[in-house]
C-alpha cells in the first residue's frame, strides 16, 4: 500500500515512475503435444524492475522457460500481454538477449568471431566490433583463446564465451535458461563471482531460470518459486536481502535456499 501511495503522490507530481523492464499480464500459454493439450501458463502476471535480477526456480514443465520464451519474443501468449518498458513484446530483439543452457555458438568461428558475430549483424563498424569483442574476451578472461575453435574450449570457456557475446551488445534485458546447468561445482562457483561482478557493473535486468535454489539465492534479487503441476503459477517468492557478492555456503544463502526447497516440497504435497 506505502508503494501504491507513493506512486500516486509521484503521478500528481508530475513524476512518472520508469515502467517495469519486463512485465507478464495475465498470461496463458498452451501447447499442442503428442499426449494432447497442455496449458504451460495460465493466468501469469510478473514484474521486473529494471536493474533487477529475478530467478524463476521451480521443477520441470512448470512453465519457467515457456515464460523466458514469452519475454524474449519467440512466441506470442494465447491470452494477456508481455511488456517491456511499456510496449508489448511482439518479436525478439537485441535489447533482450538470451543466454542458453547448450552454447548456441559456431564451431566454424573462432571466439573472437562469435563474439563478434552480432555486433557485426546489428550493422557496427569493424573497428568499434574490435575494440567491443577485444573488451570482453579481456573481461571474460578468454583474451588467451580469441583465435581458438569452439571445440578447443572447455565447459566454462563456452559459457564465458556466450556470455561475452551477450554482453557485447549492450543489451538491456539477459534472459537466462540455466546456463551454468552443465557446469561442474568449482567452475560455477567461479562464474557466479565473475558474473555478479559484471552485472554490479553494468545493471542489466535479469531473469535467470533454474532448477537449484542454492543457485537462485546465490544470485537473485528475488526468488520467484513456481509450482510443479500445470499450468504453471506462482506459489511464492523471496526477496535476496544479501550482501554481493554471496558464496554458496554462506550460513544467509543455505536458509534462504531452504525456504525455497521448502516451498518447492509443499507443491508435491
Amino acid at each position: 500500500m506505502a508503494s501504491q501511495l507513493a506512486i500516486v503522490a509521484e503521478t500528481r507530481a508530475g513524476i512518472h515512475p520508469a515502467p517495469n523492464k519486463i512485465s507478464f499480464r495475465g498470461v496463458s500459454k498452451g501447447f499442442s503435444t503428442p499426449g494432447g493439450w497442455v496449458r504451460a501458463l495460465d493466468d501469469f502476471s510478473l514484474d521486473i524492475a529494471p536493474g533487477e535480477f529475478v530467478c524463476l526456480v521451480g521443477p520441470s514443465g512448470c512453465g519457467k522457460t515457456t515464460a523466458l520464451n514469452l519475454a524474449a519474443g519467440f512466441f506470442r501468449p494465447d491470452a494477456g500481454a508481455v511488456v517491456s518498458d511499456g510496449a508489448p513484446v511482439l518479436k525478439a530483439g537485441p535489447e533482450r538477449m538470451v543466454v542458453f543452457q547448450e552454447q548456441a555458438l559456431f564451431p566454424w568461428m573462432t571466439v573472437r568471431g562469435n563474439v563478434e558475430l552480432g555486433l557485426q549483424l546489428a550493422g557496427k563498424p569493424r573497428k568499434e566490433r574490435q575494440i567491443t569483442a577485444a573488451f570482453w574476451l579481456r573481461r571474460m578472461n578468454l583474451d588467451r583463446f580469441q583465435n581458438a575453435y569452439i571445440y578447443q574450449l572447455s565447459g566454462g570457456m563456452k559459457q564465458r564465451a556466450q556470455l561475452a557475446r551477450a554482453l557485447a551488445l549492450s543489451p538491456a534485458v539477459l534472459l537466462m535458461d540455466e546456463p551454468f546447468a552443465a557446469l561442474d561445482a568449482l567452475t560455477k562457483d567461479m562464474l557466479y563471482a565473475e558474473f555478479q561482478t559484471i552485472l554490479s557493473a553494468t545493471h542489466q535486468t535479469v531473469l535467470f531460470i533454474t532448477h537449484n535454489v542454492r543457485e537462485a539465492a546465490v544470485m537473485a534479487d528475488r526468488i520467484v518459486v513456481m509450482g510443479g503441476s500445470q499450468p504453471g503459477r506462482v506459489r511464492g517468492e523471496f526477496t535476496v536481502d544479501l550482501q554481493r557478492p554471496r558464496d554458496s555456503d554462506s550460513p544467509g544463502v543455505t536458509e534462504l535456499s531452504s525456504k525455497a526447497l521448502e516451498m518447492l516440497k509443499g507443491d508435491e504435497g
